[in-house]
């Protein structure tokens, strides 16, 4: 081996050759580093808005109002003005006026719901002055466009009547003596009516004749192996073309109806994936869905807003107990939780201590300022 050669052989092994490991390891070490690390998490598809900023800008105020007007709060407390230091692209700020008794948390989910349902984010979101303003920043794409601020006014605590909708489950069963009494009470209240039974048609007939509001009350699977949830039930183990297959059963029985609540399911509502084959169906056939809480673990309610499905979950029962005296005792209860939170859902059963009750007190509670309305016009 020549003198030349020799010396490059050395200095390749002492010198060259620990500089390519060197460089080898350390892109081993980066390329380990980045598969082991995960993507940061993405807020939102801002990039993959639905809507342009000036077209999401446009629709806010209808959408507010629609949303707000639900709470009691009118177009008269909505006001807008063009900001003189915000610089993006469009800029409204809109100042809202609500009542004391209004819960800012609520407002701050509904819009948000409001606000993607839009196509468009929620760049802010900031309480201040001990609880009683909200600041949200809104808009689509990558731009701000709008900013509403919405303040707690003691002014307005007397003006709006508290929400407040009474449903009544398990119609279809009995003979409809009780069904025709509960559609001649004057405040409005909502039947939820099993299908498939002997007086399913009948009471759907007299709903549409005295234009009370009306849903299907849908039985689903209960944890309890010696419940039966009744016929066309639907079950956790049910894939989606059998679940799908049901609800057009169910739904053709009750006619019409608005929406559903769940009869029973404490085992089905529980389950992910029987819900969101639930909630596919009622999106695509425009139904709401009405949690019936018979599971403290339900996801119904979750599962129908993230998939765009109107929803709510009662408030709360009125006759566990089938006593006069404690039906009375809890309607109170639920009516004073409205009072303080702007609405309630009650739910009852149709049972002759139930049907007396709510005659003999809704009217007394409608002089008092409570407003009874649909179910349907408080699910979002």
């Amino acid at each position: 081996m020549n003198k030349k050669l020799k010396i490059f052989t050395i200095r390749f092994f002492y010198v060259f050759l620990p500089l390519i490991a060197l460089v080898a390891l350390g892109a081993s070490s980066y390329l380990w580093y980045k598969a082991l690390t995960p993507e940061p998490e993405r807020i939102s598809l801002i990039s993959e808005s639905r809507v342009s900023p000036h077209a999401f800008s446009t629709d806010l105020e209808r959408n507010l109002q629609a949303v707000l007007e639900k709470f009691g709060i009118t177009e008269n407390n909505i006001k807008s003005k063009k900001p003189e230091t915000f610089k993006d692209e469009i800029g409204l700020i809109y100042i809202i006026n609500i009542p004391e008794k209004v819960s800012l948390t609520l407002i701050n989910l509904k819009i948000t719901t409001m606000v993607e349902e839009m196509g468009g984010q929620v760049f802010l979101g900031k309480e201040g002055s001990g609880g009683r303003t909200l600041t949200l920043g809104l808009g689509a794409g990558k731009t701000r466009t709008d900013i509403v601020i919405f303040r707690k006014s003691r002014d307005l605590a007397t003006i709006i009547l508290p929400k407040v909708a009474v449903i009544i489950d398990d119609l279809g069963i009995k003979s409809v003596e009780l069904a025709h009494r509960l559609c001649d009470i004057k405040q409005v209240l909502t039947i939820a009516v099993l299908p498939f039974q002997r007086y399913t048609s009948k009471v759907v007939d007299l709903a549409r004749e005295t234009k009370t509001p009306y849903i299907l009350h849908m039985p689903m699977e209960p944890k309890s192996k010696d419940a039966n949830p009744g016929k066309g039930a639907l079950f956790a183990g049910d894939d989606r073309a059998t679940v799908e297959k049901k609800l057009a059963r169910a739904f053709k029985s009750v006619d019409k109806a608005e929406g559903l609540n769940n009869h029973m399911g404490s085992k089905a509502t529980e389950d992910d994936r029987t819900m969101e084959y639930v909630m596919d169906y009622l999106h695509n056939n425009d139904n709401f869905f009405l949690d019936s809480k018979t599971s403290g673990k339900s996801v119904g309610y979750p599962v129908s807003q993230k998939n765009g499905v109107r929803g709510a979950v009662i408030t709360g029962y009125i006759d566990v107990e089938d006593d006069k005296e404690y039906i009375e005792k809890r309607l109170e209860i639920l009516i004073k939780h409205a009072e303080q939170n702007g609405y309630a859902i009650i739910l009852g059963h149709d049972r002759p201590n139930t049907v007396s009750v709510l005659e003999k007190k809704l009217p007394e509670y409608e002089e008092k300022g409570i407003q009874f309305v649909r179910v349907s016009d408080l699910v979002y």
